[in-house]
């Protein structure tokens, strides 16, 4: 504690035992104010002194005041002395509650992200150049965000891109994706599962981006392939004008629905 720091205590009972004289101004260092009140006392003495008064009502005062606006008035230099030495002071209520608000551990902030909403949108009705590209923007306003990240595996599985669609499927998991269950059902992730090293990826919790190869594809992926397949057929129809886009949505939907 800093030599010159004053007890609002101390100094509230100064003031109610011996304001009369002053005592509680000098020890607040409040030489003119403490010498003010013995000339009061002296002036008015014989018939009411004065000072006796006005040291009960700084009395009360004193003992009303909370321990921040004390140190606010009378303190506020040795605090500040107090701290630039190293010195713990008495914290104030303010700055114990700014204490105890950066101790608690911080969230991270979920943003609006349009591009979120509208590259997932375009993964449902198969457009996945576009889809790409507005999952890329989203991650640019969050790219810890592991919705988008699973978004981002589901359009390059969909494009066939193995080792972008493995990349972001790792991330997703390790920015907190939970439901991995999905992952082994998710039919926009067929093209992935039948993938040689699929299960290389799944037996080390999806943590990881790059994946050796390991064994031809097993006989119970079959179904996931012919799927795959016959996606691709849809989308070769409606690049080439055969299909319309409703008509296109529409077959997905039967398909996926299998």
């Amino acid at each position: 504690m800093a030599k010159d720091y004053k007890s609002k205590t101390t100094a509230a009972f100064l003031a109610l035992f011996g304001g009369i004289f002053g005592i509680h101004k000098f020890y607040l260092s409040d030489p003119g104010g403490g010498v003010f009140f013995l000339f009061l006392f002296f002036m008015t003495s014989k018939f009411f002194p004065v000072s006796m008064f006005l040291g009960v009502f700084d009395a009360f005062r004193l003992f009303s005041m909370t321990q921040e606006q004390f140190d606010n008035k009378y303190n506020r230099a040795a605090v500040r002395r107090g701290r630039r030495g190293g010195r713990k002071e008495p914290l104030s209520q303010r700055e114990r509650r700014r204490a105890a608000e950066s101790a608690k551990p911080k969230r991270r902030k979920v943003r609006s992200n349009p591009y979120k909403t509208s590259g997932i949108k375009k993964i449902e009705n198969y457009e996945l150049e576009d889809a790409v590209l507005d999952l890329e923007n989203a991650l640019k306003i969050d790219d810890q965000d592991p919705d988008i990240h699973y978004a981002m595996a589901s359009a390059f599985s969909l494009l066939e891109k193995k080792d972008k669609a493995y990349e972001h499927l790792s991330l997703a998991v390790s920015y907190g994706y939970k439901t991995l269950d999905n992952i082994l059902k998710d039919d926009n992730l067929a093209y992935l599962r039948i993938q040689p090293d699929f299960d290389e990826l799944k037996n080390s919790g999806f943590t990881r981006t790059k994946t050796a190869k390991l064994e031809a594809p097993k006989q119970d992926l079959l179904q996931d392939d012919v799927l795959l397949s016959q996606l691709n057929k849809l989308a070769e129809l409606r690049k080439r004008g055969l299909l319309s886009e409703k008509e296109f949505a529409q077959e997905r939907k039967k398909l996926l629905r299998r």
